[in-house]
């Protein structure tokens, strides 16, 4: 039985989405079927079967680890690391024919995050960061393709809701005070526990970034990587802070910014999962991409023990038109592929789902079976990241 928190929706609207899954208004992970008549090619016996398998709790090993923290934030720390991705959902949508951008479908997308020493980063990041990720995102299952390259600062709230930080009373001597006292420790104690957790994200510099896109297959030396490259070339500014774009971490879904978490899953529940929104609804940054142009953007996160759901989107911030992200509002649905273990020269990256691991890079599987899992979703972001000839027959 799943249990509920306090900001579950209200009992008529959990009703109404039960009876909407009932009749098949709401889709279910089982809706997805090969059934569809697509015309694009499906060559993976084992890819025929992804749509149609019923859903299963997830039996990875990260899922104990994140149950047995103390914490709201040491129980996110423990899930928000590894590598996670959403090519069963884009081979659904495929099935469907669903494309990416005005088709309604999304791209294939690998997220990478990777825990680095917080110390030798502290000068040029908040000082009250308690935990750090390096982030990284490529298309088509090619590490050496990235597009989107980040460092994200981790901290949490231990103030009440006074802005207090005292855990104890103002020690009077008569009873009411010390009750009073008590209460408000021990609600302190609660709030601090559950208290919200902030992410700052920063972009790298050019020398920053270029060092780490040499080492993009190999994840786990990143850290180590950084840490040399910090101490020894002493750069000035090598993260800059992304202004207007802190995230905020919660325990609880909110029913409008993450309603799409609710009847769409049949193992994941909301209340089972982390959530995020940006602090100030959206941000406008410059855009990576098209120097010189700016770029409106808004993004929604909940992430389960092994699955990731990214609700990214980017805008025109003249005409409002779309630049990139699911158009119907369906967040890219990832999931765990690896955990990463430890942090620098002794951290280690186990693999939690088979299945998956060829995402990883050209390590982890064949050429042939490469082109069977592209052949199989076809797309636009699998024309423009395609491997050279060269590569293939290497």
């Amino acid at each position: 039985m799943t249990t509920l928190r306090g900001s579950a929706l209200p009992l008529v609207r959990i009703l109404l989405f039960a009876a909407a899954v009932t009749v098949g208004l709401v889709p279910t992970c089982n809706s997805f079927t090969a059934s569809s008549t697509s015309t694009l090619p499906h060559r993976r016996s084992a890819a025929r079967s992804i749509c149609n398998r019923p859903c299963r709790p997830s039996a990875f090993p990260a899922a104990a680890a994140a149950a047995s923290s103390s914490s709201f934030f040491d129980e996110l720390s423990s899930r928000f690391q590894g590598d996670f991705d959403n090519y069963d959902q884009v081979l659904c949508d495929r099935r469907d024919n669903l494309l990416p951008r005005e088709g309604g479908g999304h791209e294939n997308i690998h997220c990478t995050l990777v825990p680095v020493a917080v110390q030798p980063i502290l000068s040029h990041v908040r000082s009250d960061t308690r935990q750090a990720r390096l982030a990284a995102f490529y298309f088509d299952g090619l590490p050496d393709r990235i597009f989107r390259f980040r460092l994200y600062s981790l901290w949490s709230r231990d103030e009440d809701d006074d802005g207090n930080t005292s855990r104890s009373g103002n020690g009077s001597a008569t009873q009411n005070a010390e009750e009073a006292a008590s209460a408000k420790t021990t609600a302190t104690e609660t709030a601090t526990t559950m208290a919200p957790c902030g992410m700052t994200l920063y972009s790298l510099s050019a020398e920053t970034e270029g060092m780490l896109r040499g080492l993009s297959g190999r994840p786990v030396e990143w850290g180590a990587a950084l840490e040399r490259y910090l101490s020894s070339i002493s750069p000035t500014e090598p993260f800059r802070e992304l202004s207007g774009c802190d995230v905020e971490w919660t325990p609880d879904p909110d029913p409008d910014r993450h309603a799409y978490a609710y009847g769409t899953s049949s193992r994941l529940h909301p209340d089972d999962a982390h959530h995020a929104v940006m602090v100030n609804g959206e941000a406008t940054i410059p855009s990576m991409m098209n120097p010189g142009s700016l770029i409106r953007v808004v993004d929604e996160l909940s992430l389960w023990s092994d699955d990731f759901w990214i609700n990214d989107r980017g805008f025109d911030p003249d005409t409002g038109n779309f630049i990139y992200g699911n158009q119907k509002g369906v967040p890219y649905k990832m999931k765990r592929v690896a955990s990463l273990v430890g942090v620098g020269t002794k951290q280690e990256r186990r693999i939690d789902n088979e299945e998956l691991a060829w995402t990883l890079g050209d390590e982890f599987r064949s050429v042939e079976q490469y082109k069977e899992n592209m052949d199989a979703i076809g797309g636009m972001s699998t024309v423009l990241n395609a491997p050279s000839k060269s590569k293939k027959e290497a």
